[in-house]
């Protein structure tokens, strides 16, 4: 850190991050990785969407072209609920009756996955 011209200047370098790309798989870990960039880099909520529409690919533009046209710009939570709503399977779990259908046909790893996305979605 140094002081120049009357005020502090760090020597630290801003990461290079690169931000994730959306096309339409798996929102709610997108959204948690764009929110970590977000954060790291100090990106104000008022900036974030329209970093955002430069990063979303295939159906995921497409999508965003069409909510555009429809409500106009959205804040960032708007965005992140309409972008869950569209693209997640379903945002709501009821715990106690998905997890007992969840069976292990494969890795023990592949099986935690399962695990791990359902544990991860809202609840009831």
């Amino acid at each position: 850190m140094s002081f120049r011209g009357g005020e502090f200047h760090s020597n630290l370098r801003t990461p290079n991050l690169e931000f994730p790309k959306f096309s339409r798989e798996d929102p709610l870990s997108w959204v948690f990785c764009a929110e970590q960039y977000f954060d790291c880099l100090s990106i104000p909520l008022e900036n974030r969407v329209s970093h955002v529409a430069m990063h979303l690919e295939g159906a995921a533009i497409r999508w965003y072209r069409w909510l555009l046209a429809q409500q106009g710009k959205s804040t960032w939570c708007e965005f992140v609920a309409a972008l869950t709503v569209c693209f997640s399977p379903s945002t709501y779990l009821d715990l106690p009756v998905e997890l007992p259908k969840i069976q292990q046909k494969g890795t023990v790893t592949k099986y935690q996955a399962k695990f791990e996305d359902k544990n991860n979605m809202k609840r009831w």
